[in-house]
């Protein structure tokens, strides 16, 4: 397009296409308004949980229904989310507890929590008959390799209320 600036990364050096330099892929590009648009590999997941009636027990909680992960670098099977580079990542998440119950959510940095929130939802009158939600965000640097999980203090209910999702700013 006219006005852009375009960047593009060889796939394969060893390649015999273009003068042995491998087939081209356009990664960026910079609009002449200034919009930048990046390739689909650039790290982002969002899943949610799937289990109607009770996503399950205090713990990790593992959102099996993926509904983005550009990259492959969210986990379903074990709740993670894992930095491919050094880089600043926001990551949101929420949890719904059942109805009655108290709820607690927080973020885990390689297994350490690090930041939390909590709703107790109790009125007034002294029951709890609604459901109750935490949900926090978080800015974070992290180095390759670190994981970052969403952590339940309480028995929470599933069926798509409960979230998790993340990518890397830059």
């Amino acid at each position: 397009a006219p006005g852009a600036l375009v960047f593009y990364t060889s796939a394969n050096v060893d390649a015999t296409d273009n003068g042995g330099e491998g087939a081209w892929a356009e990664r960026m590009r910079i609009a002449s308004s200034g919009i930048v648009t990046k390739s689909n590999l650039h790290p982002a997941f969002s899943a949610v949980s799937s289990t109607a009636g009770g996503q399950g027990l205090a713990g990790v909680q593992i959102f099996a229904t993926v509904t983005n992960n550009q990259g492959s670098h969210y986990n379903a099977s074990n709740g993670k989310f894992t930095a491919p580079v050094n880089g600043v990542y926001h990551f949101a998440g929420q949890i719904l507890s059942t109805a009655g119950n108290y709820i607690r959510c927080d973020f885990q940095l390689n297994g350490t929590s690090i930041r939390w929130g909590e709703n107790t939802h109790v009125p007034s009158g002294g029951s709890q008959t609604n459901y109750a939600y935490s949900g926090l965000g978080l800015t974070i640097v992290l180095a390759a390799n670190d994981y970052i999980n969403l952590h339940s203090g309480y028995t929470n209910y599933g069926s798509g209320y409960s979230f998790f999702s993340g990518h890397l700013v830059g």
